[in-house]
């Protein structure tokens, strides 16, 4: 698989399921751009409310759109949750006209796309990759069921002169497997000093 490819996308086939879970005869495109606003749309909610998040996975039937969704809670209690759950369902309504079904669950544990939401805002607080990396393996380290990490950023952390490409692993990755557990996501962290990226491999057991 190596480093270009979208390691979820190929291992669809094996281990992996889509996040938009439906099929539609008619009005596929429709349907599938509206999937990609309402994720976007509960994304930039999260991010305003400082709250991780994990992938969104959203369900269809001829009457709900049922949106699943995991957020991190080990750093803070989310006092706020409710009321950013209710702006997220009165959002949603408001741009698809179909009633929606929120199942919002708070976890404790990593997995890649948490990690991604973590790094994104150590990065725009202006951190340097290196204490980046060593805060991220640090908790990493203490979840059993994580066998292996790699952390990928590409930019100008700390608004340095020029753009590197940086990477930090723990345990084994074995990207090139089909039949290991690989969980994968990229993330881009929009800066004063340009467009950050983030990739992030998570090898469980």
């Amino acid at each position: 698989m190596g480093q270009l490819s979208n390691t979820t996308g190929l291992l669809l086939s094996k281990n992996k399921q889509w996040t938009s879970r439906w099929y539609m005869d008619t009005n596929y495109s429709k349907y599938f751009h509206e999937d990609l606003s309402i994720k976007k749309y509960i994304v930039s909610i999260l991010i305003a409310n400082s709250i991780h998040y994990s992938k969104c996975i959203i369900q269809r039937s001829k009457e709900y759109i049922v949106v699943y969704l995991n957020i991190y809670s080990e750093e803070r209690g989310h006092t706020n949750l409710q009321s950013t759950v209710t702006q997220i369902k009165e959002g949603i309504d408001a741009f698809t006209k179909s009633n929606i079904v929120l199942h919002i669950k708070t976890v404790k544990k990593l997995d890649a796309q948490i990690i991604s939401s973590l790094i994104k805002e150590k990065i725009s607080s202006r951190q340097t990759f290196q204490l980046i990396f060593t805060q991220i393996l640090n908790k990493v380290k203490k979840d059993i069921r994580i066998k292996g990490i790699r952390i990928q950023c590409s930019g100008r952390p700390n608004g340095s002169d020029m753009s590197t490409v940086q990477w930090s692993k723990y345990g084994p990755i074995p990207v090139h497997s089909y039949n290991k557990n690989i969980d994968f996501t990229f993330t881009e962290v929009h800066t004063k000093y340009g467009l950050c990226g983030v990739k992030v491999w998570v090898y469980y057991i």
